[in-house]
């Protein structure tokens, strides 16, 4: 390296992501001007073609330059090239003193700025493409007017494999155009693979009472496969093929094949004829040697159809047995299957019976300060192993974005330690209400991590390590992804509102919990200060998030997803108080009032109505209709109106109460 370099202060003083692991800084600027060219060898094919067009792109946004794209460079150019193969690339680094270390590999490279020429060196199309998104996100976030730092950067991914997992079966089936746009947005982090997880929204042909409407196809798989293959991003086959069959094993024609209503019976014959008919369309529909048969969560196996192979076998063996006769099918089709490590994990008998090249996924989603016991098993028994954080989205209104980074970063850091093939990042989506747009700082944290994982420290060290790596990834998520700063910050202010003693305060399931559940604990005073501190900052962070998405200039379309998402817990918050102040109104016009209410909610819990000596008189229900302060806030709420309530205490026997509250509730929800 020439003498005028010098090491950086701090890699934080760059907005990166990820940050790369080794940075050197200079001395001067790169000033981007009309005469500036990019120069892409045509030997190197289309791959640095396109990476120079994603450049020039970039430029042109951030700039308002559109530099040409030669196969020559001129005196001021953007140099992209292969090291040990463009003579020119090779002079370049020469000159410069930079020794490109072994460990560059298939996907590392050099990115060197000097006050009159930009090089990108390589051994690869994909190394080439990592450095150009390098280069985008220096003139993206860390340029003065059209210059950026002269600086030297050679980086290289500690891990393989460094990919994400949508759930497209639980929730939205997301578009191509869409999966498309997430693919371009990711590789732009260095994100190399994703999977869709399957359980029956692939269209067979074979099968065509599986899939809905909407459902993928195999053509669809195949565009999808060529559109990110030009990100350098592999996608992987997925076909649940043991649990969470039941959208499948529901249709009556496949109960031959159930062990339970969301298992498939190893003691089935048709189970393995099923398989294999899915496996002849889906397997070749994905181009990737990688296959996830996925086999997570089979509670109830053996208590079916295979009780019997149970009491010869053993569980472990009759698990074991499944998983060797779909790796027996998959093998015809040139697949290397992956699965999830849950059931080996707690019960290792199975994992010496498993086949030996097999790939297991060993996943967690707490923020465990060690996931060394979810990964140890696996290591010591020989297995290629990748780790699976998650994003904390499902059942959330909001992601758990907290213990989403806890999470995400120790699981990584543990199994890079322990030799991890690479990274899974999950937005599982078990409830159905996870949009894939509330995910991203999740998504690219596991981006950040998985390409430089946290150093393997322990207790307060590790701890001030991540936070310290967060705050700056927060600075550079800010930056990069919305072009402005503080975002962050408002987006982890749901996790402020998910400390409040409110039950499931920003959880997708207090949207549905009963009005006329009444609990000392949801109907008292403290429950009603609560709420209404819930809903003050909940309406607070809408505003918030209101303001931002007019000022962000980029991806601001992701912010109306959080200001949805901080509208539904305000919901959740004012069905509260019109809870409570529904509870207050039977309490203070019932004859007996706490007998009533008492009557009230069993009732209602068995789906009947009051009637006779337990429905207050009729000059309470008067006064209930005629006093508008009592009934104030339940109007306020927005949930029960006064004449609503009234009409409901004076024909008991119209229907029941559980029932016309709930009609009036949606009624009221569409008008608003």
């Amino acid at each position: 390296m020439a003498s005028t370099t010098q090491r950086s202060r701090t890699e934080g003083e760059l907005t990166l992501i990820p940050m790369p692991q080794e940075v050197l800084r200079g001395k001067g600027r790169f000033v981007f001007s009309e005469e500036v060219s990019i120069t892409a060898a045509d030997k190197n094919g289309p791959e640095d073609r396109f990476s120079a067009a994603q450049l020039q792109e970039e430029l042109y946004e951030s700039l308002q330059l559109r530099p040409r794209i030669a196969s020559t460079g001129g005196k001021r150019t953007i140099r992209l090239g292969r090291l040990g193969r463009d003579k020119a690339v090779d002079a370049a680094i020469a000159k410069a003193g930079v020794t490109p270390p072994a460990k560059l590999g298939e996907e590392g490279y050099v990115l060197r700025v000097a006050p009159e020429e930009i090089l990108i060196a390589a051994n690869t199309g994909a190394g080439v493409f990592y450095g150009v998104q390098t280069l985008r996100q220096l003139v993206r976030s860390n340029r003065k007017g059209n210059s950026i730092p002269c600086l030297t950067i050679t980086d290289w991914p500690a891990l393989a494999l460094r990919g994400w997992m949508d759930d497209i079966s639980r929730g939205p089936i997301p578009t191509m155009d869409f999966l498309k746009s997430v693919v371009r947005k990711l590789a732009e982090y260095k994100v190399n693979y994703f999977t869709l997880y399957t359980e029956h929204v692939f269209k067979l042909k074979a099968h065509p009472d599986i899939a809905p409407a909407g459902g993928v196809t195999a053509e669809e798989i195949a565009e999808l496969t060529a559109f990110a293959k030009q990100y350098h991003v592999e996608l992987l086959g997925n076909f649940q093929s043991f649990g969470h069959m039941e959208k499948t094993l529901r249709i009556p024609f496949y109960a031959e094949m159930r062990e339970s209503g969301h298992i498939l019976s190893p003691a089935a014959e048709e189970t393995y004829r099923f398989l294999e008919s899915a496996y002849a369309e889906v397997a070749p529909a994905y181009e990737s040697e990688l296959f996830n048969i996925n086999c997570d969560e089979t509670f109830g196996l053996g208590e079916g159809k295979s009780k019997k192979m149970v009491e010869e076998m053993g569980l472990d063996g009759l698990y074991a047995y499944h998983i060797n006769r779909v790796d027996r099918l998959l093998k015809r089709h040139g697949k290397r299957i992956l699965m999830w490590g849950d059931i080996a994990v707690h019960n290792p008998g199975i994992i010496a019976r498993l086949p030996k090249d097999l790939i297991i996924l060993s996943w967690g989603y707490h923020a465990a300060e060690s996931f060394g016991d979810a990964i140890l098993p696996f290591k010591e028994s020989g297995f290629e192993f990748m780790v699976a954080p998650g994003v904390s989205c499902w059942g959330e209104i909001w992601p758990n974005m907290t213990n989403a980074a806890v999470n995400i970063s120790n699981y990584i850091r543990d199994g890079a330690k322990l030799g991890a093939m690479g990274v899974m990042n999950t937005t599982w989506d078990d409830d159905g209400e996870n949009l894939f747009n509330h995910n991203w700082h999740g998504l690219l944290w596991g981006a950040e991590c998985s390409w430089k994982p946290a150093a393997p420290l322990a207790g307060e060290e590790a701890a001030r390590d991540r936070d310290e790596r967060l705050e700056a990834f927060n600075r550079a998520f800010d930056r990069l992804f919305y072009g402005q700063p503080g975002v962050s910050g408002v987006l982890l202010r749901f996790d402020a509102l998910r400390q409040l003693p409110v039950r499931e305060a920003v959880r997708n399931g207090s949207m549905w919990h009963d009005i006329l559940e009444f609990y000392p604990e949801n109907t008292s005073a403290e429950a009603a200060r609560n709420n209404q501190a819930l809903l003050e900052g909940a309406e607070s962070l809408q505003w918030e998030l209101a303001g931002l998405r007019t000022s962000v200039p980029k991806n601001g379309g992701t912010l109306d997803y959080a200001i949805f998402a901080a509208k539904r817990v305000a919901y959740v918050a004012r069905k509260n108080l019109a809870r409570i102040a529904l509870y207050d109104v039977f309490l203070a016009f019932a004859e007996d009032g706490r007998a009533f209410a008492e009557r009230l909610r069993r009732t209602t819990q068995s789906g009947g109505v009051l009637s006779g000596d337990g429905w207050p008189p009729a000059e309470t229900v008067s006064r209930i209709g005629k006093n508008r302060d009592t009934l104030l806030p339940v109007e306020e709420a927005g949930l029960v109106t006064r004449e609503m309530l009234g009409e409901l205490l004076a024909n008991p026997n119209a229907k029941s109460l559980r029932l016309a509250l709930a009609e009036s509730v949606v009624a009221n929800a569409k008008k608003q």
